[in-house]
């Protein structure tokens, strides 16, 4: 039966289930259609999607029956290309809050200690050297709290926001990795893995910057006497692991692990994809040893999506990457890739001169390190059935070096200055990329000591001395 035949509640409900990008073409294709994809009730329902999956952050639902469906649809926009108020042409004033949640600590956090924001804002982690706590925003009501030393941590959000899988790795000399089941309504939780990983064998390396997926986390291993970074691929529930040679800044998505890996005879960079199904995962956690060859895998170029970065000289590779990788809100299995490579400025990189897409941008003050540059690189990745498609958006050569990117969706990130937060423009959401301070935030006498900006959204986090604050823009 055609499409424009079928009743319009049974047309609501298909639409339910497609992605914002289809729902805004059906609206372009006669009259009819148009009536059901602007109506209120389905943005409504695909928004409060978005929001389950952490890809929006919503207003209180008294303020959300004010809305119009362009309202709604506003809402979506804002977390693709950034809140209005950060452009530069926007009439309110920059820095103007829409809405702001702020409580105080029972005890102060040192400045070692880390914030980060979960699914849009309505979750805050905190974590220092001894403990680590999850905080909801709007009732600023402590979910779940850990007192014990913690190295690194990853948290994945399952049960449409509901719940969360949190990965823990020890510090040394235990190297103990857990995974902890939370539930966010009750704030009851449960360990379902514990690892241990022999001793012996990670005692000159550390496990850093996890991520972790469905039965799946990945971490980098970085040994202490070589420069060279390794990484952790784990199946946490069957308890396999395989180590991915010269594999930095690993990143997963579902059924796929996306990594940067470097042939060590061409001098090439590449940024690769490849399927779960391709990689094997054999000796259990208890055989674990970051030296066996029978237990490492060497990357090729055969992954379904194989792409040269750039070229450098042997002899001064670049180092510090960091992926991210962002499902879009607009389109079902679409996600933007953006990989941050610092280098010495004193050295060859050839990251493709003639490019149409790459700009440059002017010095900006800040927190940065004299002596080394960076690069960013934006790619869009389409996981259709048939075949993948891999799209280049943009190169943007980074100058001055930033030692800790927190790069959102639509292409801002923040740097913290003393007594304020800096808003920086990195790159437009799909086309040309630049490098622009756009605003300030001044926070009132308290020091933060560390910030966050959503990876979706439009929220920005600041951890102070004994005190969090949660800012919403529009």
């Amino acid at each position: 039966m055609p499409l424009h035949e079928l009743d319009a509640d049974v047309l609501f409900l298909i639409m339910s289930s497609f992605d914002v990008y289809t729902v805004l073409s059906l609206s372009q294709v006669n009259k009819d259609l148009r009536q059901i994809a602007l109506a209120k009730p389905l943005w409504i329902s695909l928004l409060r999607d978005l929001v389950r999956r952490g890809l929006l952050d919503l207003p209180p639902p008294d303020m959300l029956l004010r809305y119009t469906t362009a309202d709604l649809i506003e809402e979506v926009k804002r977390t693709v290309v950034g809140p209005r108020t950060w452009a530069r042409d926007a009439p309110t004033p920059p820095g103007t809050p829409h809405r702001e949640y702020i409580w105080r600590l029972d005890e102060p956090k040192s400045m070692e200690a880390a914030i980060k924001v979960l699914a849009g804002g309505r979750y805050v982690v905190l974590h220092d050297e001894s403990s680590l706590d999850i905080w909801e925003t709007v009732s600023a009501r402590r979910i779940w709290a850990c007192r014990q030393p913690i190295k690194s941590w990853a948290i994945d959000l399952i049960e449409r926001g509901a719940a969360a899988h949190l990965l823990l790795f020890g510090p040394a000399p235990t190297w103990l990795a857990e995974v902890i089941r939370i539930d966010f309504a009750s704030g009851e939780s449960r360990t379902i893995c514990r690892l241990d990983f022999p001793t012996t064998n990670v005692t000159n390396g550390a496990f850093e910057r996890p991520t972790i997926l469905g039965d799946f986390f990945v971490a980098s291993y970085t040994h202490l006497y070589q420069w060279e970074e390794t990484a952790l691929l784990v199946n946490w529930r069957a308890e396999t692991y395989v180590l991915l040679r010269s594999a930095a800044a690993p990143a997963l998505l579902p059924g796929y692990i996306a990594l940067s890996f470097n042939t060590h005879g061409r001098q090439s960079q590449y940024l690769a994809v490849y399927s779960m199904d391709s990689i094997s995962l054999l000796p259990r956690i208890g055989q674990f040893t970051v030296d066996a060859d029978s237990q490492t895998l060497t990357l090729d170029l055969s992954a379904v999506v194989a792409h040269q970065i750039l070229t450098f000289d042997a002899s001064n590779p670049p180092h510090n990457l960091a992926l991210s990788v962002l499902e879009s809100p607009l389109r079902h299995g679409r996600y933007k890739f953006m990989l941050y490579i610092s280098h010495r400025s004193d050295i060859n990189i050839d990251i493709g001169k003639d490019d149409p897409t790459r700009t440059s941008f002017p010095q900006i003050d800040g927190p940065f390190l004299p002596g080394y540059v960076s690069d960013l690189f934006c790619y869009e990745l389409s996981l259709t059935p048939a075949e993948p498609q891999w799209r280049d958006l943009s190169v943007t050569p980074a100058r001055p070096y930033l030692p800790h990117p927190h790069i959102s969706y639509s292409g801002h990130c923040i740097i913290q200055r003393p007594m304020s937060i800096v808003v920086v423009e990195v790159c437009s959401a799909h086309e040309v990329a630049e490098w622009q301070q756009t605003w300030e935030i001044v926070p009132d006498e308290r020091t933060c000591a560390a910030l966050d900006l959503a990876a979706h959204g439009s929220v920005v986090a600041a951890l102070g001395y004994n005190s969090v604050t949660v800012t919403h823009f529009l």
